[in-house]
């Protein structure tokens, strides 16, 4: 094996693991490979492979931690199936893409934000009812109806 790839292999072992800190350059020269100084790391690596290092290791790490976000998805999941509103809008945003949507409406000399909430699943995690008033009921179809 060449010093360069012993060298490249250090750092992604190191930045690939969870539990080490993600350093700096800097860090990555003098204290993961024992450089005494941080230009010595410049001389193996050209800024380009460096990166390319760093990138490498973010997915090795990713890897590493995904069955943990599994089980913080399971946990979002069950919250959302008991009730909690908040946590079934975060489960919509993470797993469909969804955001609310702001729109403006411009009438005259008026500009009136209109916030337009997509809440159709809320009324399957909770008892909570949410009042629309007769005006910004009016307001939101005239929106859709322009669109």
């Amino acid at each position: 094996m060449k010093a360069k790839d012993r060298h490249k292999q250090q750092p992604l072992e190191y930045l690939g693991n969870p539990e080490n800190k993600f350093c700096t350059r800097y860090d990555m020269g003098t204290k993961v490979l024992g450089f005494k100084d941080n230009s010595t790391l410049y001389r193996h690596f050209t800024p380009n492979e460096l990166s390319e290092i760093e990138v490498e290791s973010l997915e090795i790490r990713r890897k590493k931690y995904s069955p943990e976000i599994a089980k913080v998805d399971l946990a979002l999941l069950k919250k959302a199936q008991e009730g909690d509103v908040r946590a079934a809008k975060l489960c919509y945003e993470r797993f469909e893409g969804w955001s609310e949507k702001m729109r403006n409406e411009i009438t005259g000399d008026k500009v009136e934000a209109v916030e337009i909430r997509l809440v159709k699943f809320a009324d399957e995690f909770s008892d909570q009812k949410r009042e629309v008033t007769p005006a910004i009921e009016d307001k939101a179809l005239a929106i859709e109806d322009s669109n």
